[in-house]
């Protein structure tokens, strides 16, 4: 039988044992690749130990370098993109005696710590897998092979592949996380060792297929200049609804704060997501979202989806058996009140008026703030159709959207492309656009994934995702 996890550590162990990962920095633009509530965390253009050998890094002004606070004493800093399977090159300081980590998922913790001289290091020490906790008492935890530290205000680095747990269409875990490979200042400390759920001061005590990049943020002083991060191809099909509950999705409907979910508009039923209105008198232009809580790059999403019902009083004729998938979007916490739609990529799904009333093609294009390329010219159009043929009635219909980054997009039905472009960018015309742009920088590599309420009722019996090698 082939062993596909023993080539990929073969690969590693066949590269330089240093820095591995040329994925996304999430420092490079500073804060714009962690989540909105970052407290004191600050950007620096240069971090130093102090001189005095006290336990502080004195800072210049700049960016390029992450610092938790003057004090070392901040909130733990959560990444926006979410990861499942991904290699990851780390490189941090701390001064004499400081303390912090780096959470796989926000759940599993390699330790950083200024363990310079120990001779004989513990999980507890600088490049170890830290241990559960449970009754008050420590267990588990996973010393490093050897003690790789350097002095303290030296730049030390991690090196990482990670493999998320595995879960059956139950939602039963079925494989544990495992850290297939950790190297510490280029030197293996950690192969292959499984950890059995999430270890003490996680940001989460459950166990999911995906989630952020954590970096502990109250335990001391400590920078970072370099956080790389690169998914792994996904095998596996992930879903993001789970079939039971709206567990990390959050609604956002125009007139009502971020999590009113008014009138139940988006609810599960007998395993299936409905977005429904027989709570609404008249929509009343009360378009509304439901965010998944992380942000992808390079994957392909599939959908199952259909049609259903009547739509509600005061819905606009456009809408009509019409929703959306929205791509590459800006966060639900950054929507005003009242905004129609988040910036972002509408992959737009249609239903037909029925046999006899025409033709009208789903898996097509709008672009709420945002424009595209395609054959090298600049699409400004709001929306454009595909080539899809016309689903009429209460069908199911599987949607597949490829998904490459700012290179490439895809809209697939039937395993048939219907539509592709490249450059998704924001649209410097557009005011809440606007509000998006950093440094002059249009392009959409990234983003939220929602799905769409506009008035009329539809149903998802999938929504899962497969990551793409980046």
């Amino acid at each position: 039988m082939f062993n596909r996890l023993g080539l990929i550590v073969l690969l590693f162990a066949a590269t330089t044992t240093a820095t591995a990962t040329h994925g996304t920095n999430l420092i490079q633009n500073g804060m714009n690749g962690w989540r909105s509530d970052h407290g004191t965390w600050m950007n620096a253009g240069e971090a130093v130990a102090a001189p005095d050998g006290t336990k502080r890094i004195d800072t210049k002004p700049g960016t390029g370098i992450l610092v938790n606070g003057p004090d070392g004493n901040a909130v733990n800093l959560f990444s926006s993109a979410w990861h499942g399977d991904v290699e990851a090159h780390i490189e941090f300081m701390v001064p004499p005696g400081s303390n912090s980590g780096i959470y796989f998922q926000g759940r599993y913790e390699i330790q950083i710590l200024d363990s310079w001289g120990v001779e004989k290091p513990e999980h507890s020490d600088c490049g170890g897998i830290y241990q559960r906790w449970k009754d008050e008492k420590g267990f588990e935890g996973h010393p490093p092979r050897e003690n790789a530290s350097r002095k303290p205000g030296e730049w030390q680095s991690f090196d990482v592949i990670f493999h998320a747990p595995r879960f059956d269409a139950a939602g039963k875990k079925i494989k544990n996380a495992v850290f297939v490979k950790v190297v510490h200042n280029g030197k293996v400390i950690h192969e292959n060792v499984e950890v059995t759920g999430p270890t003490r001061a996680a940001g989460f005590e459950d166990e999911q297929p995906l989630g952020p990049l954590m970096i502990q943020g109250d335990h001391g002083p400590v920078a970072l200049r370099k956080v790389e991060v690169r998914n792994l191809q996904s095998e596996d099909w992930i879903p993001l609804f789970n079939g039971r509950d709206l567990d990390n999705w959050s609604p956002k409907i125009k007139g009502y704060e971020l999590g009113d979910n008014f009138g139940n508009t988006f609810r599960v039923e007998e395993g299936i997501l409905k977005v429904l209105y027989d709570a609404y008198d008249a929509f009343d232009s009360r378009f509304g979202h439901l965010f998944y809580k992380g942000e992808f790059s390079n994957y392909i999403l599939r959908i199952e989806y259909r049609f259903v019902g009547e739509q509600v009083k005061d819905g606009p004729g456009w809408a009509f058996r019409n929703s959306g998938i929205m791509l590459h979007g800006q966060t639900a916490e950054s929507l005003t009140r009242d905004q129609d739609f988040p910036v972002s990529i509408e992959v737009q799904i249609l239903g037909g008026r029925g046999e006899g009333n025409g033709q009208r093609t789903t898996a097509n294009l709008c672009t709420p703030g945002t424009h595209v390329v395609m054959d090298g010219k600049l699409i400004t159009a709001h929306c454009t159709d595909s080539k899809s043929k016309t689903y009429h009635g209460d069908q199911w219909v599987t949607l597949e959207i490829e998904v490459h980054g700012n290179e490439v997009i895809r809209h697939i039905i039937d395993g048939e492309v219907v539509l592709e472009y490249q450059k998704p960018q924001l649209d410097p015309g557009d005011p809440d656009a606007q509000k998006l742009i950093h440094d002059g920088n249009l392009m959409l590599s990234s983003g939220t994934i929602s799905l769409q309420s506009e008035s009329h009722p539809v149903e998802f019996r999938k929504v899962e995702i497969k990551l793409l090698e980046e």
